[in-house]
């Protein structure tokens, strides 16, 4: 049956957008043999190839579960709407990609939940699997459907849809999960609700089915209690030393544009500072890291499986780190000559410094990003965003002094207590940053010219609605109203939404529906099923967000979504995850509320503990205690690259090479994505530009379009200095993928032209329809005078005729034209007993008048298909001249 899906989606491909999404098939992917698993996961990420494959949380998972033998983990992502509409049409299961498994068939389905918009498609994919909505209607044949990540801390809403929750730090229980799971499969047992027993012992675990939630007469909870005879409160899952929990040094890498699209090393967990409205810093504590050593033999081995240009440290608070200026030297030190720059992520004001800033600007800039939440020091106060605008001004100073031409701030609006005069404090802010930056643009540091002329610094200014989320101290707080949301962004796109700045904002009612959810109870979930059911889809992305439809939706459901978004909770009430402990006590959350609203900050983790009910110091005046400290880090040698051990000057390489399935269904940018990549992990020498941001000087042969395969494709490359042709192609077939392969290298002398520079000739093959008389065909084709065939683009429509393009047309069994009238050589016509058993025809497109046809486009004309059938044809390029 897998079998028969996988044939059938790659038919349907052609006809989506981006297809590399459902493929599966890349470096690092793991594929088992079938017959040695005895447990299946699906881990399900309930968005876009793209978003999912970004998030670091799902690739460690991912090898967690496959370091086991028995254990398969597969990766799944919600389809986009073109490729749902197929699935449905064709009578196809939504699949996992590594196996093309449907979904139904695993043993587990488990979604990573990172954001309530995603609601909507996690719906959808079970749907899609043919997997019941509801918990309740799921048998014994079915998967077990989990969830886990930051919104399984405030799961109510998913209650009724999903089996069990697994809240917290997930690498040590989902092997705890598989351990149970494996053992009634072993036993025989396959009654669910006893495997939903066992699993509720494990810590961090929630079963839905077995708390009852009463109400009081005003619709306030009245209590939540286990009615299954355990505990009443779930206690969040914490890895405490993560310097030796696994970590992902071989992920699956996209052949697609992913969100983030590099190597991702966690340098710590949790966030020391505590800033109110931040839930990430709560649920995540506490603050722990991992050792500098320990992460440079992580970039080591990352960034030789993956090939990626970029090393991202990750982190809520990376200027916290305790060894951050050794650790980028480290990497710097290692990796700045093979041209693989380190990147932070939104940096607190006061820990970047010059230092770093040279540091990580040694190969590229790539990209600064602050976030003062606030634009006033009373509003930042309020939010316990403990910096000052005089910190904010000498950061800004350092990276733009340092080389930098762009900042990027983020504010939000909103805030508990925020009046106007906090909106005019985000104007001036942000107009004081691009001053510090001009002026800092005709500095120097340390004595160095500056890269880039004076005047030229650029500041971006992200905006996003105050969403009051569960677990920190404004959960009892509602949301501003959609209309007063829309009003402070006008005030402020006034000013900030013209040049020199850009200003950049989500929709207001999208930030009322996630506060709405974020917050929610198990009532919510009736509107969620409304939704979906009226075709809520991928409801995070703006172009696919339907208001009205959710407006809709919970109206049908007896609610009203700008009410649920906006509303708070007295002090004494239960909260909808009052039964979820996330470890810091509702009691401190109030305290810190009490001083949000006097205007009142608090010292961070590092400073001074606040007694937060985690136990880091049982409340006693020293401060957090990381237990690292900067060590000489450096010295391990970066590797891969091949010798120039006969001290050979600069050349120009050319490899040819086929594209087959699955990759021919990658897009030309996509292939030179792959290429990179692969030359980084093959380590071969390629020579870089110079510049702000230097790229590998690559050339490649005329596009080829998606879907198509070819035995004819080149690649020009300029190597620092010359190295075996025989060492070359071999080096890179060793790490390319399966359907790329290497079959041709040379190097060019200086007179030939780049890789495309003059052909305009390209010969395809095609294999007859079924049902097709190949001989009539290509006979009523030839005769022809013209053969029309519609284009539609995002332009329009356009009428192409592919009559003249399409030469030298013959079957290719025996390889003789088929021309129309008599053959010069005979005086006749071929006949059909000459041609009998052709089952793929051959052809030249080349330029008329001019124009130029698509390969698709001349199997539609000569064979009289519908553009779909045309997109759906098995097509090679076979030579190009």
């Amino acid at each position: 049956m897998t079998f028969d899906i996988k044939d059938k989606i790659f038919q349907i491909l052609p006809l989506v957008s981006k297809p590399s999404r459902y493929i599966g098939s890349e470096i690092n992917a793991v594929v088992k043999d079938k017959e040695s698993v005895r447990l299946n996961w699906a881990l399900c990420f309930p968005d876009a190839y793209e978003v999912g494959m970004s998030h670091i949380g799902i690739k460690i998972l991912y090898e967690i579960l496959n370091s086991r033998p028995e254990i398969w983990a597969q990766r799944a992502f919600a389809p986009w709407r073109d490729m749902e509409e197929k699935l449905r049409a064709h009578n196809l299961p939504l699949y996992a990609l590594e196996g093309f498994t449907p979904l139904a068939e695993m043993d587990v389905v488990a979604f990573t939940l990172q954001y309530e918009l995603s609601y909507s498609n996690v719906l959808n994919m079970l749907d899609l699997a043919g997997i019941p909505l509801y918990a309740k209607d799921r048998g014994p044949s079915h998967p077990l459907v989990i969830a886990g990540g930051p919104c399984a801390l405030s799961p109510e809403p998913l209650a009724d849809f999903i089996d069990a929750f697994d809240t917290g730090d997930s690498e040590e229980s989902v092997l705890e999960i598989s351990d149970v799971l494996l053992d009634f499969k072993k036993k025989g047992v396959n009654d669910r609700a006893v495997l939903l027993d066992a699993l509720s012992k494990i810590e961090g675990v929630y079963v839905p089915a077995h708390f009852e939630v009463s109400r009081c007469p005003d619709g306030k909870i009245k209590a939540i209690k286990n009615i299954a005879g355990g505990a009443d409160k779930i206690k969040r899952r914490v890895v405490q030393d993560i310097d030796s929990a696994p970590f992902p040094v071989r992920p699956p890498v996209p052949y697609m544009a992913a969100v983030h699209n590099r190597v991702q090393l966690e340098i710590s967990r949790g966030c020391p500072r505590g800033c109110r409205f931040c839930q990430a810093g709560y649920v995540y504590r506490p603050a722990r890291e991992r050792s500098p050593e320990r992460l440079m033999t992580l970039a080591e081995s990352a960034v030789s499986s993956t090939g990626y240009d970029e090393i991202s440290l990750s982190s809520l608070s990376a200027g916290d780190y305790s060894c951050l200026l050794s650790l980028v030297k480290g990497l710097m030190d290692t990796y700045g000559q093979r041209r693989i720059s380190v990147s932070l992520p939104s940096l607190r004001v006061g820990t970047l410094t010059p230092e770093i800033c040279r540091e990580i600007g040694r190969v590229r800039k790539t990209g600064f990003t602050i976030a003062p939440e606030a634009g006033t020091q009373r509003l930042r106060d309020v939010i316990n965003k403990n910096i000052t605008e005089d910190a904010l001004m000498e950061t800004a100073s350092a990276v733009f002094s340092s080389g930098w031409n762009l900042i990027k701030l983020y504010f939000m609006v909103g805030l508990p207590t925020e009046t106007d005069e906090d909106l005019r404090g985000i104007i001036d802010l942000s107009r004081k940053v691009l001053n510090t930056g001009r002026n800092a643009r005709g500095q120097s540091v340390g004595g160095a010219r500056p890269a880039h002329r004076p005047g030229s610094a650029g500041v971006n200014v992200g905006v996003s609605v105050f969403v009051p989320k569960a677990h920190t101290p404004f959960q009892r707080m509602g949301q501003i109203p959609v209309a007063e949301m829309r009003r402070k962004k006008e005030i402020l796109g006034g000013a900030l939404g013209r040049k020199p700045f850009a200003m950049k904002t989500g929709l207001a009612e999208m930030s009322a529906l996630e506060s709405a959810f974020a917050r929610g109870g198990r009532e919510l979930g009736a509107a969620l099923h409304n939704a979906w059911k009226k075709g809520a889809r991928f409801d995070g992305w703006t172009e696919e967000f339907k208001w009205q439809t959710w407006r809709d939706a919970f109206h049908d459901a007896g609610l009203d979504v700008e009410a649920e978004a906006a509303r708070g909770f007295a002090p004494d009430e239960i909260l909808p995850w009052s039964h979820i402990d996330c470890g810091v006590t509702d009691r401190f959350f109030k305290k810190e509320m009490e001083k949000a609203l006097r205007g009142e900050a608090s010292p961070g983790c590092l400073e001074k503990c606040l007694a937060c009910g985690l136990g880091c110091k049982d409340g006693k005046d020293s401060p957090l205690s990381l237990p690292l400290s900067p060590p000489a880090v450096g010295g391990i040698k970066g590797g891969g690259l091949v010798e120039n051990s006969a001290k050979s000057l600069p050349a120009r390489l050319r490899i040819k090479y086929s594209k087959l399935m699955p990759l021919a269904m990658l897009s030309h940018t996509e292939m030179m994505t792959l290429f990179f990549r692969a030359i980084s992990r093959a380590g071969l020498p390629v020579a870089f530009s110079e510049g702000f941001n230097p790229h590998p000087k690559f050339s490649f042969g005329p596009a080829l379009a998606v879907g198509i395969e070819s035995e004819a494709e080149i690649l020009d490359m300029e190597l620092s200095y010359a190295i075996d042709l025989k060492t070359a192609a071999n080096a890179l077939n060793l790490v390319l993928p399966s359907g790329v392969r290497v079959f041709e290298a040379r190097y060019l002398s200086p007179k030939e032209a780049p890789a495309g520079v003059g052909i305009t000739q390209f010969e395809y093959e095609a294999e007859v329809p079924a049902g097709a008389d190949a001989v009539a065909t290509i006979e009523a084709f030839l005769a022809k005078d013209s053969a029309v065939v519609s284009r539609i683009s995002d332009k329009g429509t356009k009428e192409i005729d592919v009559r003249a393009m399409v030469q030298n047309l013959r079957i290719k069994d025996n390889g003789r034209t088929l021309s129309p009238g008599p053959s010069p050589s005979s005086g006749r016509g071929l006949g059909e007993d000459e041609l009998k058993g052709g089952k793929t025809v051959v052809f030249t497109l080349s330029e008329s008048g001019g124009k130029s046809a698509k390969p698709f486009e001349a199997v539609q004309a000569i064979f009289g298909l519908s553009r779909e059938e045309s997109r759906a044809a098995r097509i090679k390029r076979l030579r190009m001249y």
